[in-house]
């Protein structure tokens, strides 16, 4: 007598689709489920696409970006979801990007912050960016706060504590506060 395996054909083999195919077809009923968006969506998404300058990417498909467009595309989409509360929450925004999209980034955040009321929440490891950019700073290490307010938190005690680094802080008269990682702490 034969037992057959509910995945299983009478040859033995798999009829599973492909873990791939599996993807590619939830993916395609989640957004068959979507209703198509209306003219206020279609003007916060082309605003969104101006803003991060990702307007030319809004017809590629994402696996063929590379890891700055990504960023930007991700940024534009969470843009363009702001809803009522006015919080956008964003983790490591300037990751991947060259230093030109960094700054375009970090002014289209201050420009959402000033023009739109937007609350900005972000983690980042890149502590002169967080200096230049929020108002306040929360150092974390572990789950513990080593330090919290504003910029003036970003001192080498501080950042040795955290990320067991020895840094320097300069603080150039055209900008915010800039730590330069020196080497690894000693003991």
């Amino acid at each position: 007598m034969a037992v057959l395996h509910p995945w299983l054909g009478a040859a033995g083999r798999s009829e599973l689709p492909s873990r791939r195919q599996r993807r590619r077809d939830h993916w395609s009923r989640r957004r068959d489920e979507l209703p198509d968006p209306g003219p206020v969506d279609l003007a916060a998404i082309e605003g969104t696409l101006a803003s991060t300058g990702t307007r030319h990417l809004k017809d590629r498909p994402f696996a063929t970006l590379s890891g700055g467009e990504k960023q930007r595309v991700v940024i534009a989409s969470a843009l363009a979801q702001i809803d009522s509360t006015g919080v956008l929450l964003l983790d490591e925004p300037t990751a991947s990007l060259d230093l030109r999209y960094q700054l375009d980034i970090a002014d289209l955040l201050r420009r959402l912050h000033r023009e739109r009321s937007v609350s900005i929440v972000l983690s980042t490891h890149d502590l002169t960016l967080a200096g230049a950019l929020c108002h306040r700073l929360v150092l974390i290490r572990d789950g513990a706060v080593i330090a919290s307010g504003t910029d003036d938190i970003l001192t080498p005690e501080n950042i040795r504590a955290v990320y067991d680094v020895d840094a320097e802080i300069i603080r150039p008269e055209s900008a915010a506060r800039v730590v330069i990682p020196i080497r690894r702490a000693r003991d």
